[in-house]
């Protein structure tokens, strides 16, 4: 969730607007402060402040702020609340040493009981401040070896990024499980928690690895690895497209990217599709094709609206590749006694490809010998460094908070590998071919789906006093329930559940009342007429109805109060198009309601702590 950008350039390079600019382009990740400590002769120059950038700005405006070794950071609290004393950077008993941290230091009471004990004197409530601590402790003139003993005393997960005023034009750099990322120009080094935030200034960087400690001047930058031995890292191009997050003329990031759906699942599918011969073609799967062959179970883990498409992505892969198939929460899966067979695989979901519990979980695969699988949008984020082989989503970069063109990518991909894997197995020919046909004609589908907007925002308005709702869907639309319900919590903080209609007898039922909504997701399937019993025992007990159907349904027309009609397919790719006007239902209300649904309260785009 948090943001670090770090930057140490040739003297008389003023670098202060370039990590201003920096630290806005890790904005998406969210935070609730920021703040940035800078090397002065000296001293070091610790600002920090409670809110978004711009707060960070006014509280340095005024101030003449010149120095060419800097590094910020954007926090989202997790240890101690959102209060400039818990804000990064943080400092020991004195401004020596500062440092930015990404990540949860589990034994942070027990180091600060030790440290206490030593005569260190702490500020804040966070995990953090031991490390500048530690730093502080372990200093002998060499600020590398003084993280490196800070933290073999560390556990838990981390990025940390240091400089000391005893080393002019030094930033030293460690991680474990969180992803850093150092940028190269001739004059200057970057590092970033975010590759893509240093492509205003380069195109070359060097991703760090588990325990390297990265020493870093304006020329040049040295990593020395867990064994003590340097080593020179490949560096790597920083996508174009990755660059730039452009809005298109719509008011909010949210609504450009769920229109920018049909163009951004075209990339996703280019090149990808034989047709005509029923083949899907993955590179990013080419050196593992012969063990996915040999698979008998597969495991999806995903996290929030990755978990929703890994639940879809699961019922394809069993109906489509015979496989036994199984979607778990990324954050439970330790918890589970998964199997460990050599024929066992398991595929990771994460549009940022940095989500802690899903990398986490990728680990405890890799720890039981399993083929570890990938789909993500980050190229040359840590899940696509840590699996085995992966598919990237190819859809430019998703900035607002809610999820939306990764879920549609994510299933129509998902479909894809179902279809790959059947085709290694029984999917025969003809039945391969006319799917890939439909899956080709979806962005044409998604334009369709979208000239509802205006539609939607009109039944959103009409059912704006609602406080409390249920989305119900059954078979491939169930996850899609469970999905609308989260993107309508995120963006209008109305209380929304997905269910499967088929549980509304087991509870859910006792909420319906004429002051509580059902949205139903009533297409034709094969699971329609239960959906129509299940509109009709809601109506029964005056409970009102919004339906998703198809055109010229008059029978759920007839039954609901209002209908939003998306374009029929085939029953496997339905969930692509129902989440269309779900995605558009959650932005109308939250709009309604004045929230800003880019960056919704308490929640972050990438998750980067369990």
């Amino acid at each position: 969730m948090c943001g670090i950008y770090g930057i140490t350039a040739v003297p008389n390079t003023n670098i202060v607007p370039w990590g201003m600019a920096g630290i806005r382009r890790l904005e998406y990740r969210g935070y609730d402060s920021a703040g940035f400590a800078l090397q002065n002769s000296a001293e070091l120059t610790i600002i920090r402040s409670v809110g978004d950038i711009n707060a960070l700005r006014d509280a340095v405006s005024g101030h003449t702020l010149v120095s060419s070794v800097g590094i910020w950071h954007t926090r989202w609290a997790t240890h101690g609340a959102p209060s400039e004393r818990n804000t990064h950077p943080h400092t020991g008993c004195d401004t020596r040493f500062a440092v930015v941290h990404n990540g949860t230091i589990e034994n942070h009471d027990a180091l600060r009981r030790v440290l206490t004990a030593a005569g260190h004197r702490f500020t804040s409530e966070t995990d953090t401040e031991v490390v500048a601590h530690l730093l502080e402790m372990e200093y002998r003139g060499n600020l590398a070896e003084a993280m490196r003993a800070a933290i073999h005393q560390i556990e838990g997960t981390f990025a940390l990024v240091a400089i000391t005023a005893d080393e002019p034009g030094v930033i030293v750099a460690s991680r474990r499980s969180s992803p850093l990322a150092i940028g190269i120009l001739p004059d200057a080094r970057l590092i970033a928690s975010d590759a893509a935030a240093m492509a205003i200034h380069t195109r070359e960087v060097v991703h760090l690895e588990d325990y390297d400690i990265a020493t870093l001047s304006p020329t040049s930058h040295m990593i020395v690895d867990a064994g003590a031995v340097t080593r020179m890292r490949p560096s790597q191009a920083i996508e174009l497209e990755a660059e730039s997050a452009e809005f298109g003329g719509f008011p909010h990031r949210m609504l450009f990217e769920i229109n920018e759906q049909p163009a951004a699942l075209s990339n996703s599918l280019r090149g990808r599709i034989i047709a005509r011969e029923g083949h899907v073609r993955f590179g990013g799967l080419a050196a593992v094709e012969k063990q996915l062959s040999a698979i008998e179970d597969l495991t999806v883990v995903g996290c929030g609206t990755a978990y929703h498409a890994a639940l879809i992505g699961a019922m394809y892969i069993e109906a489509y590749a015979g496989l036994s198939a199984t979607a778990v929460l990324a954050s439970e899966y330790e918890y589970r006694r998964t199997s460990s067979r050599r024929n066992s695989a398991m595929l990771a979901i994460s549009q940022s490809g940095e989500t802690m519990d899903t990398l986490l979980a990728i680990k405890g695969g890799k720890d039981r010998g399993i083929l570890t699988l990938g789909i993500v949008n980050r190229v040359g984020s840590a899940i696509a460094r840590l699996t085995d082989a992966g598919i990237y989503n190819h859809i430019g970069p998703e900035t607002s908070v809610a999820s939306t063109k990764a879920f549609v990518s994510q299933v129509t991909l998902l479909a894809l590998l179902a279809i790959h894997l059947g085709r290694q197995r029984d999917l025969i020919r003809t039945d391969a071919e006319r799917m890939l046909e439909a899956v080709l004609r979806l962005p044409d589908k998604i334009t369709t789906a979208l000239a509802q907007s205006d539609h939607v925002r009109a039944v959103a308005e009409q059912f704006g006093w609602m406080q409390s709702c249920l989305f119900i869907g059954r078979g491939y639309q169930y996850p899609v329930a469970l999905e609308g319900a989260l993107k309508l919590k995120e963006v209008s903080y109305a209380h929304a559940e997905g269910y499967s209609a088929g549980e509304m007898k087991h509870g859910p039922l006792a909420l319906v009342d004429d002051r509580f909504p059902t949205i139903a997701i009533a297409v034709r399937d094969s699971r329609r007429k239960k959906m129509v019993a299940n509109i009709q025992e809601i109506k029964a007990r005056r409970g009102p109805v919004i339906a998703i159907a198809n055109p010229d349904d008059s029978e759920i027309a007839s039954l609901a109060d209002a209908t939003i009609t998306v374009p029929e397919d085939d029953e496997f790719l339905m969930p692509v198009l129902t989440a269309i006007p779900l995605q558009l239902f959650a932005y109308w209300m939250g709009v309604s309601r004045g929230i800003n649904v880019d960056k919704p309260r308490n929640l972050a785009k990438s998750v980067t702590t369990e």
